[in-house]
């Protein structure tokens, strides 16, 4: 098969029909940019709740999974013992 280079050469020069070329050096209009102009970007609400979301994932201690399971299986079998001493303590030192 034999590729010619000359027929690409007109593909690229033509226009589709009732097309005007493009004048790249006027802005006129709201739209135009101007020297001062700068990007910005701005973050929906859902996407500053899930930034929140994930700094106060980060910031969470690590799970302990075997300690989970343990206490499950406690609750489960009905051995487990609230601590009452040690949650009074902890109420006693959040109301301080």
């Amino acid at each position: 098969m034999k590729i010619e280079n000359g027929s690409i050469h007109s593909l690229a020069s033509s226009r589709p029909q009732g097309a005007s070329p493009v004048d790249r050096t006027s802005h006129s209009g709201e739209n135009a940019p101007t020297s001062n102009t700068k990007d910005r970007a701005e973050l929906s609400e859902q996407a500053r709740i899930l930034a929140k979301a994930r700094h106060a994932l980060n910031e969470s201690p690590e799970v302990r999974n075997e300690r989970i399971e343990q206490l499950r299986q406690q609750i489960e079998g009905g051995t487990y013992n609230i601590p009452l001493e040690a949650l009074a303590n902890h109420l006693l030192k959040l109301l301080k």
